[in-house]
């Protein structure tokens, strides 16, 4: 079960980052003002999110209650 884990941790964490170079390049590519703060807020959110969820399961459950 942990390799499972950690493979898609790896996936969320890739996807993320290729998301996240998406919305870069979408910023310096668009040309207009608004094409770019699209660009930065739809691509950027979706691979922070990503991101996100692949570190909290690679981290497991360290929450203690």
């Amino acid at each position: 079960m942990s390799e499972v884990l950690d493979i898609l941790s790896w996936i969320l964490l890739v996807s993320g980052a290729v998301f996240c170079v998406i919305g870069g390049i979408g910023v310096l590519r668009l040309p207009e003002f608004y094409a770019r703060t699209h660009a930065a807020s739809m691509g950027d959110t979706l691979g922070a999110g990503l991101i996100l969820i692949g570190l909290m399961l690679q981290a497991g459950p360290t929450l203690v209650l």
